[in-house]
């Protein structure tokens, strides 16, 4: 998967009149997770237009949303985290009130699942640079099924599984038969 972080979450920038544009942002993944970061993108001092909010999704696979909770958490990036704020609100969205200093990230960690136990991988380093009105968007999306290709025990399962179906169509002719 391509670096799920949109450009203005890889570094920290300001434009010539000193607005924030950019924002250092990190991912922890977590090698059970059911969920997987999918998007990740700031929404600058201008496009905010003085909200400071992080605005989550959830998605299955298929790309439905499946009206699970993104958790707001602090500081780190990696549990056990010191302390968390409440699931979002029903649209999951989540108010950004604490300021940090860059180049230092923020304090604030998001992820789908309970308190220390996420059931994502952890979005970290937000909030709100030099106390500047900023806000977030970020999509998780269930990881995708891998199916792995048959072993060798496999091959006496679909022999058999043949033979069954070959004698269906023997015992049954006016059913589906198997060629």
């Amino acid at each position: 998967m391509s670096n799920p972080l949109a450009e203005n979450c890889q570094a920290f920038k300001t434009n010539a009149n000193g607005q924030v544009i950019g924002v250092e942002l990190g991912i922890t993944k977590i090698a059970s997770a059911k969920y997987e970061v999918h998007s990740v993108r700031l929404r600058d001092e201008i496009e905010a237009n003085g909200q400071t909010v992080a605005a989550c999704s959830v998605y299955d696979a298929q790309g439905f949303p499946t009206g699970e909770q993104v958790r707001l958490t602090w500081p780190g990036s990696t549990p056990p985290f010191q302390d968390s704020g409440l699931p979002g609100n029903p649209n999951n969205t989540h108010v950004i009130t604490n300021g940090y200093t860059p180049p230092k990230l923020g304090p604030l960690a998001l992820h789908v699942g309970g308190f220390n136990a996420p059931t994502s991988d952890i979005v970290y380093g937000l909030g709100l640079p030099f106390n500047r009105h900023v806000s977030f968007d970020v999509v998780f999306r269930a990881k995708s099924i891998v199916v792995p290709p048959p072993v060798d025990g496999d091959a006496v399962r679909i022999a058999k599984l043949e033979g069954w179906a070959r004698d269906y169509s023997a015992a049954y002719p006016q059913g589906p038969q198997y060629e």
